[in-house]
């Protein structure tokens, strides 16, 4: 038995391609994320006037938006950060995410924010969606992209 066969490196082979599937999913998921978040930051004060407070067993609308800002937004947006600076490799890029980033946690925590929450939320959408948008096409034009190397299992899925 070779060392490369042993369990221990089956289970870091395993691993490593588990992360790198997850790793492969995060921009994608942020992407959706951003490009569904003004809406949702619209539909969700609507839904909260449309019901009086009584639509989904009266739970209240904003409290809903933290929580999907503080468990999924903040946390996918950070892991895209993450995932994204080594294929395009821009510090800009990467302070204008993290500044939307900023921009939707404020609006979600800081009280003296809250008559601007719907701009400040829009904004900070726009600042990671353009800021990924950007970055992949940076990572396109550096030869970085998901795509670079065919024999990865990319199906030129929009990288040309």
């Amino acid at each position: 038995m070779s060392p490369a066969d042993t369990p221990l490196s089956s289970t870091l082979s395993t691993i490593t391609a588990g992360a790198s599937v997850i790793a492969a999913a995060a921009p994608t998921l942020c992407a959706v994320h951003c490009a569904a978040m003004p809406f949702v930051a619209a539909a969700l004060p609507s839904l909260q006037a449309a019901g009086r407070g009584q639509l989904l067993g009266g739970l209240c609308m904003h409290a809903l938006g933290r929580r999907l800002a503080f468990y999924f937004v903040i946390p996918c947006g950070l892991l895209s950060n993450a995932v994204g600076y080594p294929q395009h490799q821009s510090i800009p890029v990467t302070a204008t995410s993290l500044t939307g980033i900023a921009t939707l946690t404020a609006a979600a925590a800081w009280r003296p924010v809250a008559a601007y929450r719907t701009p400040l939320n829009l904004c900070g959408c726009a600042m990671m969606l353009g800021s990924s948008y950007y970055g992949n096409q940076l990572a396109q034009e550096a030869g970085r992209d998901c795509c670079a190397d065919r024999s990865s299992g990319c199906s030129n899925g929009g990288c040309e």
